[in-house]
């Protein structure tokens, strides 16, 4: 699998620029996933982009969200960490 095909099935797979909610810096535990990005993450700056669903047959129960983690350094934000979460069984 190339890079593109990997971002495209595996982070990047909605357009989570029109994500219903955004989040930051808040915490947020979703289902049976354990958010530890606060942890990891200490004092840094997140942004989560969530859906809380797509198919209403599901019941939310297909929700995905992306966090993108930032550090600030000489004055400008850096990129330091993507996270994509789903719901998991």
């Amino acid at each position: 699998m190339n890079f593109r095909d990997y971002i495209s099935g595996y982070v990047y797979d909605v357009d989570f620029l029109t994500a219903p909610e955004v989040l930051i810096n808040q915490k947020s535990d979703r289902g049976n996933t354990i958010n530890n990005a606060f942890d990891v993450y200490a004092g840094k700056y997140l942004i989560e982009y969530y859906f809380s669903g797509f198919e209403p047959k599901y019941e939310g129960m297909d929700w995905k969200s992306l966090m993108l983690v930032f550090d600030k350094k000489d004055g400008q934000r850096y990129l330091i960490g993507v996270i994509h979460g789903q719901r998991t069984i």
